[in-house]
């Protein structure tokens, strides 16, 4: 009886254990430095005087707003970017998800639901106009581009 208890609590510790080191993990992941000390890397193969207009207003809002998270042609923390657009069934949606992804996964769409699980550390919520989002999408479509 002592023996089944023991083995109890210990299966108990060590569910608490790995809860706290996941929710601890996803604190720190969605922690955004203003000044960070490292510039991320970002993967770029354009040459930035080759950007349109728009794509080079969305280079500093995709520094600031995504990098930490996602390259354009790898998959880190979150996937990559790399045609991003044409993942997503409606250009709303993508945008819906970029700035409240749980709105986006709240409306049941599958692509929506797949993408959330991608990784245990949840993604950032925004507060971006449409044409911040068309200017980060113009750097990444521009940016992944050989």
């Amino acid at each position: 009886m002592n023996n089944e208890i023991t083995h109890i609590l210990r299966g108990v510790f060590l569910f608490v254990v790995l809860a706290m080191v996941i929710r601890l993990f996803v604190f720190v992941s969605t922690i955004r430095l203003e000044y960070p000390q490292q510039e991320p890397v970002i993967n770029a193969m354009v040459a930035p005087s080759a950007l349109s207009d728009l794509a080079q207003k969305g280079k500093p809002l995709f520094k600031v707003n995504c990098a930490a998270c996602h390259a354009i042609n790898k998959d880190i923390q979150g996937p990559s970017l790399v045609n991003v657009i044409d993942r997503w069934p409606s250009k709303e949606l993508l945008y819906m998800w970029i700035n409240n992804w749980n709105k986006a996964v709240a409306t049941g769409d599958p692509y929506a639901i797949k993408i959330r699980d991608y990784s245990s550390a949840a993604m950032n919520t925004f507060n971006l106009t449409d044409e911040e989002i068309d200017s980060i999408l113009a750097y990444i479509n521009e940016s992944s581009r050989e």
